[in-house]
């Protein structure tokens, strides 16, 4: 409780991802758009190149990628 009032707990950082989207990032060495999630224990990424595909093309691919690899390894359950 003290440290609590004392302001000594530590407090979650915020998400920093600066793709605006968790599990894609910009690869700076492959010039190109990541997107990371796991399947059954093992990591897994897609890679999207801007220079074959523009850079916002290929960040709108690496989002689907990332959000559809999302909607098929979780299943949502409503309570």
């Amino acid at each position: 409780e003290r440290l609590r009032r004392a302001g000594k707990l530590g407090r979650p950082k915020p998400d920093q991802c600066r793709s605006g989207v968790r599990g894609v990032y910009f690869d700076k060495l492959e010039r190109a758009w990541v997107a990371r999630w796991n399947d059954m224990g093992l990591k897994k990424y897609a890679v999207f190149g801007t220079q074959e595909m523009g850079f916002q093309e290929a960040y709108r691919e690496a989002v689907q990628t990332r959000v559809a690899s999302v909607r098929r390894n979780h299943q949502f359950v409503f309570q």
